[in-house]
């Protein structure tokens, strides 16, 4: 179908739609507007015949009201004297008052008199009357109206009681006052209002055609109901009640649809005027957008397709102009000369791929192969050599048809497969092959292309990976430390043998658990947790940490924590040493330093003790030996005082040099006076000695500590000062010694250049590059419970002692 008649066809279409909904709509919103006006006019009228019955019942409520009090009329109904009915119940008497009838009942209902308009008797008129309740056995209280239908015709009644004039005392009987619709009334009133007027009783089921629920509409809404009875009538029912305001009867008026003709003789009107100025726009239109549109579309189609004869891209339709189809001409020729390029890239491309390329029928005959395809198997650049797919790769997909369509459906039109292929040197090397079909417009298989991506490399690496995974496995295996990698949401990937015996839990116990969760895990400092949760990337080791066993015992273990990335994810690896022997050992060996430093001071004191005691005494002895016996040689020869003077002096000197060993040894007033008193008598004699600046802030309310506490804080200010004298190079040092809550701080401080920090880390690990005195020192607090701790930097160096007040227990490693 040419574009042209798809154009008209639309159209026409859009035009049949539009002239439905104007129709549809115009005649819904016209009609709707003559119903509505026809219904007003129908309610109008029923208005007016409800007023005209109301207008004549009143003027029979009106006789009968003036009636009933009438002293003449109580009088008859006492006596029944004929001579009143003669002479008031006259038929000229009715016909002026326009009564039909009058009844005069007893106080028992019985009719005493009665008289009619016309000569016509109305036998059933005291029975209906008393079926009605007009007539009882009891006259009515007050005076009551209403309207029925006797034989087709429309009665109005009204009863009231027979009173005196003075309205006093009980009603001796009953005056009923009725009149009919005159039928000559009814006939003028129909022609005046151009209605058809019918009464049913309401204890009927039909009132007329389509008067299905009115009795109940009625009985609902006590207004009119308006019914559409046919095409030619409408029709509004009334309900009249009776003289008990029970529903009476049904009014039924009918009239004929005059709106309703009107507005469809407007809509016919309206919809020739509206389809002939359609047709005459249609065709406007259409020769119109044929003119402006679908010919150039025309002109411009023939013009691409004498283009494609000539063969094709890029094209020149020589179309000028600057609407749209001038610009829909250019925007063609851009896309083929977009097209030429394209394909001149692609050409460019394929050729130059190093991947491997061809395309062959299902039966395997190649029909196209790029460059990069001939070189690898040695093929002519020029020409096709006659060759199938099956002889170049056995595992090509070459074969049925059928079975190579179904093979490709089963995975979408797409398959991807490794091959090995033996290059042109017979080498092995593996190709990763991505096979797709091409179909024909009636969905055949016509052609299977192939491409060929050498992945010898990554077949190389990922070989040398599964025998790297596999010795790494093999070492994780049978690895004497304990491992567990963990990732990064903290979950156990993977334990080893030796971390299960070392903590006594079996692999399935805790893979898949957080590694927090696990009892054995979780008394690990919280930085350490923390830092390897967040994949830092360090390495963070701890020394001697005590994990509780799921056995319930405690064994000592050296950490080491790494981060690494693995296959895009974040890994954490946690090695676990046993060191519980060597936690042991260390334990004994602290003991056996604390039993040697002990003896060590014990043999100084000794000694220090023997110098004082015996060779200080025996010296001070040789001394005054020497003095008498220098007294008794007053006449000797010059040489023999000269030698007499010589000993005395070095007797002098041996005095000083053993007393100095002596208090060096162990000074007395450590034991007679305490560590306070020791310090201050220390820095003095340093400070004399050396002439170094000291500051001293002593806390005097310190009391008498153990002598092993005293000694040893000693000994740290012995070695400190020491080594200030030695190496540090500075001129004040400060001394402070007090309390710190619970606490016992000693520090000494220095001015001078500083320790090396090669040197202090050394220290901090224990290492004796500072001498083995700080050393000694600080195994020696560490006994006591307390801590040693230096801090140095280019402007000075801090040696703090930090002790707890109270007994000093040796700490032991409690047997695993």
């Amino acid at each position: 179908m040419k574009i042209h008649t798809k154009a008209l066809l639309i159209f026409a279409m859009a035009m049949g739609l539009l002239f439905t909904v104007v129709f549809l709509l115009s005649t819904r919103i016209t009609l709707g507007a003559y119903r509505r006006m026809e219904v007003d006019a129908m309610r109008a009228r029923a208005l007016q015949f409800s007023l005209a019955l109301k207008e004549r019942m009143r003027a029979v409520t009106s006789v009968v009201g003036d009636w009933s009090p009438w002293n003449e009329l109580y009088e008859f109904a006492q006596t029944r004297d004929p001579k009143f009915l003669r002479i008031n119940l006259r038929q000229d008497v009715l016909e002026n008052l326009g009564m039909g009838f009058f009844l005069i009942a007893d106080a028992d209902g019985h009719v005493i008199g009665e008289m009619t308009a016309k000569e016509t008797a109305f036998p059933p008129l005291e029975a209906l009357l008393k079926r009605s309740g007009f007539l009882a056995s009891q006259p009515p209280a007050e005076m009551k109206s209403g309207m029925v239908l006797l034989d087709g015709h429309i009665c109005f009644l009204s009863a009231a009681p027979i009173l005196t004039s003075l309205r006093e005392g009980p009603s001796v009987g009953t005056i009923v006052g009725g009149a009919f619709l005159d039928v000559n009334e009814l006939y003028q009133f129909e022609a005046m209002t151009d209605i058809t007027v019918h009464c049913y009783p309401f204890a009927g089921s039909n009132y007329g055609a389509d008067s299905q629920g009115i009795g109940e509409e009625l009985l609902a809404s006590y207004e009119p109901v308006v019914r559409i009875e046919n095409e030619e009538t409408v029709a509004v029912y009334l309900l009249e009640r009776n003289i008990l305001g029970e529903p009476g009867f049904v009014s039924k008026i009918e009239s004929q649809r005059v709106f309703w003709k009107a507005g469809k003789r407007t809509i016919d009107v309206f919809m020739v005027a509206f389809t002939l100025a359609g047709g005459v726009l249609f065709l406007i239109v259409f020769f119109g957008l044929d003119r402006a549109v679908l010919s150039p579309v025309r002109r411009l189609q023939k013009r691409v397709e004498a283009a494609d004869v000539r063969g094709g891209l890029p094209l020149d339709l020589g179309v000028k102009g600057g609407d749209e189809i001038s610009q829909l001409a250019k925007g063609i020729e851009i896309l083929a000369r977009s097209l030429a390029a394209a394909q001149k890239e692609y050409r460019s491309v394929v050729e130059t791929q190093s991947d491997l390329i061809c395309r062959y029928v299902p039966e395997g005959r190649i029909t196209f192969m790029n460059p990069a395809f001939r070189r690898f198997f040695n093929f002519p650049l020029e020409g096709f050599p006659d060759c199938r797919m099956c002889d170049i790769l056995p595992q090509s997909l070459v074969g049925d048809p059928l079975e190579i369509r179904r093979k490709l459906e089963s995975v979408g039109g797409i398959m991807e497969v490794e091959q090995e292929v033996l290059d042109q040197d017979g080498n092995k090397r593996w190709f990763e092959c991505t096979a797709h079909w091409v179909l024909d417009a009636a969905n055949r298989l016509v052609e299977i292309q192939e491409i060929l991506r050498d992945v010898t490399e990554n077949r190389l690496a990922k070989i040398r990976l599964e025998e790297s995974e596999a010795g790494y496995r093999m070492l994780f295996e049978n690895d004497w430390d304990g491992i567990a990698i963990v990732n990064r949401e903290g979950v156990i990937g993977d334990v080893n043998p030796s971390l299960c015996a070392l903590l006594r839990f079996k692999p399935e116990d805790v893979m898949g658990r957080r590694f927090v969760d696990v009892i054995p895990f979780s008394n690990l400092p919280e930085e350490v947790l923390l830092e390897a949760a967040t994949g830092s990337g360090k390495t963070r080791q701890l020394r001697s940490v005590e994990m509780l066993r799921v056995d319930g015992k405690k064994v000592f273990v050296d950490v080491v924590t790494a981060s690494y990335v693995s296959s895009g994810r974040q890994l954490v690896q946690w090695n676990f040493r046993d060191v519980t022997a060597r936690k042991k050992a260390d334990a004994q060996l602290r003991s056996l330093s604390a039993r040697l430093l002990k003896s060590q001071d014990q043999e100084r004191r000794r000694i220090a003790r023997e110098l004082h005691d015996s060779t200080g005494q025996n010296l001070s002895a040789l001394q005054m030996n020497l003095s008498l016996l220098e007294a008794s040689l007053q006449d000797a020869s010059p040489s023999t005082l000269e030698v007499m003077e010589e000993c005395q002096q070095m007797l002098d000197q041996c005095c000083t040099e053993i007393r100095t060993m002596s208090y060096l040894l162990h000074p007395p007033l450590l034991d007679e006076m305490g560590l306070v008193f020791a310090i201050k008598w220390f820095v003095d004699g340093f400070a004399r000695r050396t002439g170094l600046w000291v500051s001293t802030e002593l806390d005097e309310k310190i009391p008498r500590l153990p002598i092993d506490v005293e000694i040893a804080l000693y000994r740290v200010l012995q070695e400190s000062f020491n080594n200030i004298h030695r190496h540090s190079g500075g001129s004040h040092t400060w001394v402070r010694f007090y309390r710190k809550g619970e606490l016992l701080v000693l520090e000494i401080e220095d001015d001078g250049v500083g320790i090396d920090p090669e040197q202090l880390t050394a220290f901090n690990e224990s290492i004796p590059v500072l001498g083995v005195g700080l050393l000694g020192m600080r195994e020696r607090i560490t006994q006591l419970g307390g801590r040693l701790v230096i801090q140095s930097n280019s402007t000075g160096t801090l040696i703090c002692v930090m002790l707890p007040q109270g007994p000093h227990e040796k700490c032991l490693i409690s047997e695993s």
